[in-house]
Order: C-alpha cells, then sequence, then structure tokens
C-alpha cells in the first residue's frame, strides 16, 4: 500500500477522518492543505474566478499534490485530499462555461494530469458525502448545503466516469454513512482490499501422485 485518498465536497469530514485512520492503522497522514495554494496565487477559497483562471489554480493544486504526494516517498500514508476533488470542482466551475477549442484541450490535459497523479501515487481513493451541519470557515468555499452537494455530485461523476481509467491501479470505493465510526470502518475495509490486492502473489505447483 502507498497512498490512500479520501475525496468528497468541503466540510464532508475527510481531515478528521484521515487523521483518525492514520491513528487506527499507524501510517502517516498527509495534510494536502489546499487552500495555502490558492491563498499563496493571491486567491481566496470563497472567490469567485472566471474559468480560465479557475484552471491555472486547479493545476496548481494538483501539481501541489503531486510535490507532496512524492515527497512520502514509499511510506504508506493517507491524505485528505485526490485528484478527483480537484478535477470535481473543476467540473462544477466548467458546466456553467462554454468551452472553445483551446478550452476544451486545456481542460483535457487537466483531466490527464489528475488522472496520472493518481495512477502513480494512490492505491485506494474512498468517496464521502458532506456533512451538512458543518460549520463555516474562512479556508473552505461557502458552507452552503446546496452548493456542497452539487460539488459532490461532480466529485462522484468524476469518480464515476474515471475509475475504470485508473482500475487496477487505484481502488476506488464509496461510504454513504455519515456516522464517523461507520467511516472509519469503511476506510479501514478499502485499505485491507487494497493489501489483498497488492500481496504478492506466489505460484504453487503440486506434483501429481
Amino acid at each position: 500500500m502507498s497512498g490512500i485518498g479520501i475525496a468528497g465536497a468541503h466540510r464532508s469530514g475527510k481531515s478528521t477522518l484521515a487523521r483518525a485512520v492514520s491513528l487506527a492503522k499507524g501510517i502517516d497522514y498527509l495534510d494536502a492543505n489546499v487552500s495555502s495554494v490558492i491563498t499563496g496565487l493571491g486567491y481566496t477559497p470563497k472567490q469567485e474566478l472566471p474559468f480560465e483562471e479557475r484552471l491555472k489554480v486547479q493545476n496548481a493544486i494538483l501539481e501541489s499534490l503531486r510535490f507532496k504526494y512524492a515527497m512520502m516517498g514509499d511510506k504508506p500514508f493517507i491524505t485528505d485530499r485526490t485528484p478527483f476533488d480537484v478535477l470535481g470542482y473543476t467540473f462544477s466551475e466548467v458546466s456553467r462555461t462554454t468551452l472553445d477549442d483551446a478550452g476544451r484541450k486545456a481542460f483535457g490535459a487537466h483531466i490527464a494530469l489528475a488522472l496520472d497523479i493518481t495512477r502513480e501515487y494512490l492505491t485506494g481513493v474512498m468517496l464521502v458525502r458532506p456533512l451538512l451541519n458543518a460549520p463555516e470557515q474562512e479556508t473552505s468555499a461557502q458552507a452552503c448545503p446546496i452548493y456542497m452537494q452539487h460539488v459532490y455530485i461532480c466529485v462522484r461523476e468524476m469518480v464515476e466516469a474515471l475509475s475504470p481509467e485508473v482500475f487496477g491501479r487505484t481502488l476506488v470505493g464509496s461510504s454513504d454513512s455519515m456516522a464517523h465510526d461507520d467511516r472509519v470502518r469503511d476506510m479501514t475495509q478499502l485499505m485491507d482490499a487494497v493489501d489483498e490486492i497488492n500481496a504478492p502473489r506466489i505460484a504453487q505447483w503440486t506434483p501429481k501422485p
């Protein structure tokens, strides 16, 4: 096992879940800290941007994830952000935008980059639903239940549409429960499945009597 990621909209409890599972399984927790990438570019998480600018921000987030994943080396880790999250937010923006040929090409390259990073560094991704009673935070997007659900649907669509592209390298699952203990259980089961799939296979031959 190398990287395991938790995917979903903001205020889904991804960071809390990742920390809990890292303690339960004794693996490193990687805080993706996406908000620092956004603010480092001079924007805020709540700010609306023209799609061309938004795509630049999203690509910067993907490159940040690639760097942080790579820094973990061969150590198993769990993280609170995945390229599927980034694609979900990008898709939520592009769905209300008319793209020209250059825009479609740039969006396609964005998807390809996200898939490459997922295949290279993540062996498992768990999709979780948003917690609709989550408090407002300055470092996250709006705590609007409708918007959070919209983003979740976009992330889910990206997972469902693109997981065949990474299946065999990255095992994708989902947890419909909003209860913390259930989510820890589901994450643990996903990680056990990843370990089983990646376990070395030794061919055995028994001669006939």
